[in-house]
């Protein structure tokens, strides 16, 4: 990885991003946070069953090791019933009023994971009703006074058709109820430290034995 340009990562329904100019070590550090958080909420919680628990889960881990929360994302739910109305929909940060950068890079996020194109299929009839759907969005930058942010962002899709009966007609309305859950937080490096070996250690373990159960 470079210094020089934006970076998007994409595994598993997860996207992290890392603005222009953010430090190497500073990424790296984050992304092995973000494995060790989604690994820990996954020992307790089924993601797609417990999304909220799960994503309550996730967040303690990142406090836990290094992260400060300092603002909290509206998690009053969306009802959107056309891809235009998902396009125009705006995140509202509460109590954070510099979160510009983050929002920005969250969006090419939500783009690299196609979530808008999920919705898409749902509301073109190629996505059946009762489906639904979460996601990890997690852009990082540092702000103007050097220190480094992460806007940690949960995103669950559930998509519901709703007919009805006009005599000789059936209407179909169909309809994305979209639930967002996180906030913005504070990478503290020195924070972190004391956990780096071990969690890096801990992740390694986990990918050797992921891939010898890929070989039985």
């Amino acid at each position: 990885m470079n210094t020089t340009e934006q970076r998007i990562f994409t595994s598993h329904r997860c996207a992290a991003g890392f603005s222009e100019g953010l430090p190497d070590e500073y990424a790296q550090d984050i992304l092995h946070l973000l494995q060790s958080a989604d690994a820990f909420a996954c020992r307790a919680y089924d993601r797609q069953q417990s999304w909220i628990s799960w994503q309550d889960r996730y967040c303690n881990r990142l406090e836990k090791y290094g992260c400060t929360r300092r603002s909290v994302i509206d998690s009053t739910p969306h009802f959107i019933r056309s891809l235009h109305e998902l396009q125009a929909l705006t995140l509202n940060v509460i109590g954070m009023h510099d979160s510009g950068r983050l929002v920005d890079l969250s969006r090419e996020c939500v783009q690299a994971l196609a979530i808008g194109t999920v919705a898409g299929a749902f509301f073109s009839g190629r996505v059946v009703g009762g489906y639904s759907q979460n996601w990890q969005v997690t852009p990082c930058g540092q702000n103007d006074h050097g220190e480094v942010e992460l806007l940690v962002l949960g995103v669950h899709m559930a998509c519901n058709v709703e007919s009805r009966s006009h005599g000789l007609w059936t209407a179909n309305t169909r309809e994305v109820v979209l639930r967002l859950k996180g906030g913005v937080y504070c990478f503290e490096p020195q924070r972190f430290e004391p956990w780096r070996e071990e969690i890096f250690s801990a992740l390694t373990v986990a990918r050797k034995q992921a891939f010898v159960r890929t070989l039985l």
